[in-house]
């Protein structure tokens, strides 16, 4: 069964979200993200000559598409409701704008033209064939292999078991995982990560596309960049206003290593599953960060 994916930025003055369509075998679906889009408003999609409008459901869309895509289709998106608020891809015209937004005027303006609830309903709750498989196939690879949502999300969970101890089954996994000796404490936590790595030499290629959208939708964090040569870095807030940071360091233009790393401070040890693997660097006085690096060929954690 033929997989084809492709993934658009969607920004007006900066960047807001993205989509990424999807088709596999003979059905096509759309994953529309956008943490500013909300339920009033519709996507347009562009499929090379085929056009499909979506009516978002609040910041995350998941939607079969009666258009299919073939691989050498270009794909575009506005997202407007009274005034367009994102494109991507290529842009549509000017007449082709004030069309669909004309047409939402006229749709809002004569709410009884519009399909009922019951209508809707069933159609935007409808599950595709492509979203099961897909996440099938998510649940299997993590298994195996590392992103890089997995290594930041284990980082974010062990610093809030480090914060909320009472909880007895976060308390249970930590002691499961603590060795006798700090020695062997480093050595386990790093055949942990290395287990969720595997020994995929084109790790990086796997990974690459859900990174791209990372840096091109979270801010970035210019002080681990001017301290660490040819590398970006961006931050993501989780919980309120907890964030981590992921970086790309290159070596002559290509990816080498991927960077994991939380804020601290020097003398406040850093999460436990980067207790041993973890480099302090700081960035201004008495803070900094705790950061590890994973080899963008390998996957494997290493030192830099």
């Amino acid at each position: 069964m033929s997989l084809i994916k492709k993934t658009i930025v969607l920004a007006s003055d900066k960047p807001k979200g993205y989509v990424t369509v999807i088709r596999l075998g003979s059905e096509t679906g759309a994953k529309i993200v956008g943490e500013t889009f909300t339920s009033d408003m519709v996507a347009c999609l562009k499929l090379g000559t085929k056009t499909e409008r979506v009516p978002l459901q609040g910041k995350k869309t998941e939607i079969e598409l009666s258009a299919s895509m073939e691989n050498g289709d270009e794909l575009s998106c506005v997202v407007f409701n009274e005034t367009v608020v994102a494109t991507g891809g290529k842009p549509f015209s000017q007449k082709e704008i004030e069309k669909l937004l004309s047409s939402y005027l006229e749709e809002k303006n004569a709410p009884s033209s519009l399909p009922s609830n019951a209508e809707t309903e069933p159609e935007l709750a409808k599950e595709s064939e492509i979203e099961q498989t897909l996440v099938k196939e998510q649940n299997e690879s993590q298994k195996e292999n590392i992103n890089a949502e997995t290594v930041v999300e284990t980082i974010a969970e062990t610093k809030e078991e480090d914060a909320e101890s009472e909880k007895e089954e976060k308390r249970e996994q930590e002691q499961n995982f603590m060795p006798d000796t700090k020695e062997e404490e480093t050595k386990e936590r790093k055949e942990f990560l290395q287990r969720l790595v595997g020994k995929d030499t084109d790790f990086y290629i796997g990974i690459s596309d859900k990174v791209d959208e990372m840096f091109v939708v979270y801010p970035e964090e210019k002080e681990l960049a001017k301290i660490i040569p040819d590398s970006e870095w961006v931050r993501i807030n989780y919980d309120g206003d907890d964030y981590y940071v992921i970086g790309r360091l290159r070596d002559e233009g290509k990816v080498k290593y991927l960077g994991y790393g939380v804020p601290g401070r020097e003398d406040v040890k850093p999460p436990k599953v980067a207790e041993g693997i973890a480099s302090w660097i700081p960035t201004e006085e008495e803070r900094g960060y705790w950061i590890f690096f994973q080899s963008a060929s390998t996957g494997e954690i290493d030192n830099v």
